[in-house]
Order: structure tokens, then C-alpha cells, then sequence
């Protein structure tokens, strides 16, 4: 494979920085051939596409949504032969305004009072296929003119991890420097609050976000090698934890995808006891980076039947309500497996339980509140037929970093890394 100097690479906004994983093949060639073939093999599909375009969600994780994070902003990109060719960025507020869109799930029209569903709202669904072929049919409903052949969903998580590799940065238009630790909240606070105190119009308050890019561009353009290297490996984590995700409308491409798991499918847990947390800040503010999450399972014999009771423990650790956080307002489902039958879920914030079965799974939605600077239990009661041999599968939201967990598996005495499989680094 041809080697390609990381001096020569054009890095141009901050979500495209996602394409060191896509080209990075190209970047540090045939040195890493090894290391990272499956990788490589993607690059190469999608060089292979010639001149496509995909869209880029800029997913808020401070405000976390089913797939990551409320879309604040979002790019098209256009690429060709695996290369940016050209980019545009968009305020999705302002894409949405004035436009049409599809009628709105109940629990926003419900919790936020909008009855249309538009683009800054369109990642509802928590398996990311759904999502991306929805953020599609909304763009071109609100007047979107390119033909996109897929969707990047880039986590504001990933940001830190970058400044945490390529060191902190000076962004005209917000005070003091950025660094791994501060970056987030200060750009928030910039875009909802400091461009007031500047005299900068709402219309014009998210060009912060354009500096910053280009400032990290210009730093990854400087690197050296190595520290491309340890970026580029930082990013493969990144999208192992399912901050980055992917997916493409050419099935060659998509199959390597999936090869990866960098895909957000909601996965099939065949026979297996399956569970994931689906949390939707429907608050309007950004408590999600003040929010822990701790689950526990018990597991015990019932008649014919395996009974489970997973209590989820939410703690807001935010020791006073801010302009950027407060009370924590989630639209929460728990994902199950299809012949789960769901006796009672207590610790709600209303005695309102939406059942429905999607993805092949039985799913639980109901509203959760949740004070600043306080704990709150949500139980779940639910059982499934007994199995000749039991394994539990787990599935990460992404936007979050992970959970705590523990299993206590009544019936038999067996290690409980021999019950789990989890889609991201869990450590018992």
C-alpha cells in the first residue's frame, strides 16, 4: 500500500476528523496493515465510491438522545475516492425553521410541545440504521439538495479525547483556553448564554464551533506521525464505544461496517436475556453531563420461567441548578427481549407505562425525573422463559461513557463473566 504523509492530509472541520478512521489506511499506510485490516478494508470500500456525500450529526452529548445527543449541527460532506473535496456546515435549528417535517412521537409532543419532528430531533430511534435512513427522508423533506449516500454520528465525547491527544486551544470568540477538561462546558455556555454579553446575534452564535474546528484542524496538521498514530487509535476506541457511528446505503460499504460494530444496530440477542437503557433528555438543558448511572440485576428461578428484577440508579451529581443544568427530564425506554413479560416498573415520574414491541424486542417507555443533587431508583420486574443454558447481552446507549453493573444470578453459582457479553469495555 502507497504510502501517504500526514503532512499532506486535509483535516478540515472537527467532524470530519471521523475520517482518519475511515481513510486511515491512507494516512500511516501499510505499517498498520496489520493492526488494523477490517479498518482498512472499510477505507478502501469507500474510496472505492468515487464522489458520494454523507451527512455529519454533530450529537450533543451534554443533552443525550437516543443515538447520542441532541443535533445541534450537522455537515454534508463530500468526499471523493475517501478525500474531502468540499463541506458545508449547518445550524440545524435554523435548517428546521419554517420547514416541514413528520408528526412528532408522543413524548415530545408530550414533553417539549412540538408536534412535528424535525432534523435537530430526528435520532429517535435508538437503532442508528432507523435513524440515519430518517435524518435522510427529513433532509430532503426540508429541502436538502444533495444525494447523501450515508450518515456519520459524531458525539461530542470524542472532543475532549482529541484535546486530551493534540493538547489544548486558543478559539477566537471564546474566553480562555480549551483543554480536555473544560472544553465542553465552555463551549455551551458560549452558545447559549456568552454570545449574549458579546452582542452576537442568535443567527451567528454557533461560528465558535467553525473556529474551533478549524483550530484543532490546524493542530492535527502540525503532528507529527506518532501522534497521528495514538489519534487515530484514540478514535478506533471511540467508535468501539459506540461515539462514532456509521452507516452507508452502499452494502459494501455497510457489511464492513457492521464487520466492526460501528453500525448502532440494536443487536439480535437470540435466545439470550438482553437489556438496554435508552435515556432522552427532553429537559431542553445540558444535565446530562452531571448524570451517573449505576444497574443492578437479579436473576432467580420462578415456575418455568426466569424472573428478573433490574434496578437502575440515577444520580444527578449537579449540587445546584445552573443556566446550563437543572432537573433531569428523560423520555427512558428499556429494551428487552421479545418474549419478556414486563410484571411492574416502579420509581416513575408518572404512572404512565408505553408498551410496545420494535427491533424484534419488547420495549418499556415511561418519563423519569430526576432533582439536582439526589438519587432515584427505577425498578423493573420482568420475567422470560427459562433457558437450557442462561447469558445475558448488553447494549450501550451511545452518548454515555458506560455504567456500572452487577449481575447476581440466583439459580446456579457460576462466574458472572461467564453470563455477560456487552458492546462495550464493561469490567465487573
Amino acid at each position: 500500500m502507497k504510502k501517504v504523509s500526514p503532512k499532506k492530509r486535509i483535516f478540515t472541520i472537527l467532524g470530519i476528523i471521523v475520517l482518519i478512521l475511515i481513510s486511515i489506511g491512507f494516512i500511516l499506510g501499510g505499517i498498520i496493515w496489520a493492526q488494523y485490516r477490517q479498518e482498512i478494508s472499510l477505507a478502501q470500500a469507500i474510496q472505492k465510491q468515487g464522489d458520494v456525500t454523507y451527512l455529519v450529526l454533530f450529537q450533543n452529548t451534554l443533552e443525550l438522545r437516543p443515538t447520542g445527543g441532541f443535533v445541534g449541527n450537522f455537515a454534508e460532506v463530500t468526499l471523493s475516492k475517501g478525500k474531502v473535496k468540499k463541506y458545508t456546515i449547518y445550524n440545524t435549528n435554523a435548517f428546521d425553521y419554517g420547514k416541514p417535517g413528520i408528526n412528532a412521537p408522543q413524548p415530545i409532543k408530550t414533553m417539549l410541545g412540538v408536534n412535528t419532528l424535525q432534523m435537530r430531533d430526528g435520532n429517535w430511534s435508538p437503532d442508528f440504521p432507523t435513524t440515519a435512513k430518517q435524518m435522510i427522508d427529513l433532509y430532503k423533506l426540508e429541502g436538502g439538495t444533495q444525494d447523501i449516500a450515508g450518515i456519520i454520528g459524531f458525539n461530542a465525547s470524542i472532543l475532549p479525547e482529541i484535546l486530551k491527544i493534540i493538547g489544548p486551544v486558543n478559539v477566537e470568540g471564546i474566553d480562555g483556553e480549551l483543554n480536555a477538561d473544560n472544553v465542553l462546558l465552555a463551549v455551551q455556555y458560549e452558545l447559549n448564554f456568552g454570545f449574549i454579553d458579546k452582542g452576537i446575534s442568535r443567527a451567528d452564535r454557533k461560528e465558535p464551533i467553525k473556529n474551533l474546528a478549524a483550530e484543532v484542524e490546524k493542530k492535527i496538521r502540525k503532528s507529527s506521525p506518532q501522534t497521528l498514530y495514538t489519534l487515530a487509535n484514540i478514535l478506533i476506541e471511540q467508535a468501539n464505544q459506540k461515539q462514532l457511528l456509521l452507516w452507508s446505503s452502499d452494502q459494501k460499504v455497510q457489511d464492513r461496517v457492521e464487520s466492526l460494530n460501528w453500525d448502532g444496530m440494536i443487536e439480535n440477542n437470540g435466545d439470550s436475556d438482553y437489556f438496554m437503557l435508552v435515556d432522552a433528555n427532553l429537559g431542553a438543558l445540558k444535565t446530562d453531563y452531571y448524570m451517573k448511572r449505576n444497574i443492578n440485576k437479579i436473576v432467580d428461578s420462578c415456575g418455568d420461567k426466569l424472573c428478573s428484577k433490574i434496578t437502575i440508579q440515577y444520580n444527578n451529581t449537579a449540587k445546584t441548578a445552573s443556566p446550563l443544568n437543572n432537573d433531569y427530564k428523560s423520555y427512558t425506554r428499556v429494551i428487552l427481549p421479545k418474549n419478556a413479560f414486563i410484571t411492574n416498573i416502579t420509581g416513575i415520574d408518572k404512572d404512565k407505562i408505553d408498551y410496545s414491541s420494535e427491533y424484534d424486542k419488547k420495549i418499556g417507555g415511561f418519563q423519569i425525573y430526576i432533582p439536582f443533587n439526589s438519587t432515584k431508583n427505577i425498578v423493573i420486574d420482568y420475567s422470560i422463559p427459562k433457558p437450557q443454558q442462561y447469558s445475558l447481552q448488553i447494549q450501550k446507549q451511545p452518548g454515555i461513557a458506560g455504567f456500572e453493573f452487577n449481575l447476581d444470578y440466583k439459580p446456579k453459582s457460576k462466574q458472572v463473566s461467564e453470563y455477560i457479553h456487552t458492546d462495550w469495555n464493561w469490567k465487573e
